[in-house]
């Protein structure tokens, strides 16, 4: 799929990959840190409480996932500037470098916060290190911009599951804590999350890549939403070697709330790719000229006159008829020249 047409501006700055830089470092301290305390915690003494585990799990891998890819994109940025030997590798192994400074980092992060379990250590540190690689391997596509322009998006989608987990409790509490309560929040929240990132990927799209074409805001729109389902993948099969009876490095998971937080979920992550795309591509329709908007309007200031004197039809056609100034002076000469003959 041809994602974009010709890129005739400069690659991502600093800025932006510092603002990403930050964004996945807070969202990734903020969930070890939830994490750890729901796992030696809540789930423990009530477990129903596996569908707040299935978010922070969800949540942790997404944040892997997103660092990888701007790990990846900063690499292919700034790598070649900084290390001349990596201008000469493909641009996939260059990204998988930056995903792979992320998957070490992450791994062993992870296993620390869960020394205590170090079975459980073991399992999420490996999960954190599959993610961190895939995320670089994710920012390894053609068009650069398309690669910044879905991290945007993916950085607005943490940021919508931020707010979502801040007010879950009391949404709960007006939804009730049934099933449908949870899959019309993963819905609705994957729906407003569709809707913000489908408009981050546009306006940085707009700005940085003019000339990207439909396709290229179609993928930008959806990325994040791919991105959360391949995550909600990862997580499912991490959490499913959490479930039976508790031993070392296990929770005593209610298979149930498993299945229902698996489907709330994918459910959500769906809507966001969805709803992205389309938001993307309906921004790209309504708020883009067409091109043959923009040739009319082109054609139009053409065949405006540019200023200067105003210039008759009529009275250039008068002067065509009667010749040059040089011409007529050359007939009055020979005029005059026939008089004296006569004379």
């Amino acid at each position: 799929m041809k994602a974009s047409k010709t890129e005739t501006v400069s690659p991502p700055g600093s800025a932006i990959t510092l603002i990403l830089f930050a964004v996945a470092a807070t969202w990734l301290a903020l969930q070890l840190l939830a994490l750890r305390t729901l796992v030696a915690g809540a789930v423990k003494v009530d477990p129903s409480e596996v569908a707040n585990l299935i978010l922070g799990l969800s949540g942790l891998v997404v944040g892997i996932v997103f660092a990888g890819g701007v790990a990846g994109m900063a690499m292919r940025n700034f790598g070649p500037k900084a290390l001349g030997f990596l201008a000469n590798l493909p641009r996939i192994v260059t990204s998988v470098l930056g995903g792979l400074g992320v998957a070490i980092v992450m791994a062993v992060a992870t296993y620390f916060t869960f020394a205590e379990t170090p079975g459980l250590g073991m399992l999420i540190g490996g999960v954190a290190g599959v993610s961190g690689l895939l995320g670089g391997c994710l920012a390894s596509i053609r068009s650069i911009h398309l690669a910044t322009a879905g991290l945007t998006g993916t950085a607005v989608l943490l940021a919508v599951f931020f707010l979502r987990g801040y007010f879950t409790p009391e949404l709960l509490a007006g939804l009730g804590r049934g099933i449908s309560a949870y899959r019309t929040l993963a819905i609705v929240g994957g729906l407003v999350a569709g809707l913000c990132v489908g408009l981050a990927a546009f306006i940085y799209l707009r700005r940085r890549a003019p000339q990207t074409g439909l396709y290229g805001y179609l993928g930008a729109g959806a990325a994040p939403g791919v991105l959360w389902l391949i995550s909600e993948i990862i997580t499912q099969i991490t959490a499913s070697q959490l479930t039976g009876p508790a031993g070392e490095g296990q929770i005593d998971l209610d298979a149930l709330s498993l299945q229902i937080s698996a489907q709330s979920q994918f459910n959500g992550g769906l809507a966001a790719l969805f709803t992205g795309a389309t938001t993307a591509v309906l921004a790209f329709g309504l708020l883009i000229p067409s091109k043959n908007k923009r040739n009319k309007s082109a054609e139009a200031n053409s065949k405006k006159p540019k200023g200067g004197p105003k210039t008759d039809a009529s009275s250039t056609k008068r002067a065509t008829r009667s010749g040059t100034p040089g011409k007529q002076a050359s007939k009055a000469g020979k005029s005059s020249s026939k008089a004296q003959r006569a004379k």
